[in-house]
């Protein structure tokens, strides 16, 4: 909504409770709102619908009309038959933390994925073995976690292609957005996007959120992509590179 409304300005004091006006003429003053309103939720410790409140109110603020949106369901989540008609069509459902949150103690990680793990079950009577990290955020312990509890491959939001070596557990990837053309997306699809990515040309919205910290991370290193398969994971939106590089019209 932040670079959809038409107003060049805005007060936060009624979104975050704090006197700062918030710049939305470029992508950065629309980034670092986007942070300070995520990151006041988070401080919060706000549910589902204490977010869904916020969001209202900031389309209210920003002068959309957010009944229309909703009816829209543009980054919607999927509603459980959704996820059912999917499933039998073949795609695979995956794991996430079911709050959107990595709890910092072993016992409340554990119960999200054993939470998660069965509501995907019971949408499409298969189990699930593959997880995606919240906002791309994981550490030793997370991941070490995730081992224990006999998860195959993990996803984070780290920029990079797969190889050999890469640690089924930290599998990096692009992540598209409106800001990459079709040319970078399709240079990472033969693998050159790789090559080039430290210019930040061809991926600027990626390289904006490693800088910018959005996406925090314990191992700055590249790793590489994986095990070639598609995973649709419940709370996350946009296409992610997620398979070998392939070279085009084949």
């Amino acid at each position: 909504m932040l670079w959809k409304t038409n107003i060049p300005s805005v007060s936060a004091r009624r979104l975050v409770g704090k006197d700062v006006i918030f710049n939305l003429k470029d992508k950065s003053g629309r980034d670092e709102a986007f942070r300070q309103i995520v990151s006041f939720a988070d401080s919060e410790n706000m549910d589902g619908h204490r977010r869904y409140a916020l969001t209202e109110r900031l389309a209210q603020i920003l002068g959309i009309e957010f009944d229309s949106l909703c009816r829209k369901r543009i980054c919607h989540l999927l509603k459980p038959e959704e996820v059912r008609e999917l499933a039998g069509s073949g795609v695979s459902v995956q794991m996430h933390m079911h709050h959107h949150r990595s709890p910092a103690m072993r016992e409340a990680f554990i119960d999200n994925l054993q939470t998660n793990r069965a509501v995907i079950e019971k949408m499409t009577g298969r189990g699930s073995h593959h997880f995606c990290y919240p906002s791309g955020y994981y550490n030793r312990e997370s991941v070490s976690w995730l081992r224990e509890y006999g998860i195959e491959s993990a996803t984070t939001c780290d920029l990079g292609l797969c190889s050999p070596i890469t640690d089924p557990l930290l599998v990096p990837r692009l992540i598209d957005s409106s800001y990459i053309s079709d040319a970078g997306f399709e240079s990472w699809l033969v693998g050159i996007g790789a090559l080039i990515s430290h210019i930040g040309a061809l991926v600027p919205r990626a390289t904006t959120a490693n800088r910018s910290g959005q996406f925090r991370r314990e191992d700055r290193g590249l790793h590489k992509m994986h095990d070639g398969h598609h995973h649709l994971v419940p709370g996350t939106s946009g296409r992610a590179l997620s398979h070998p590089p392939i070279p085009p019209n084949r």
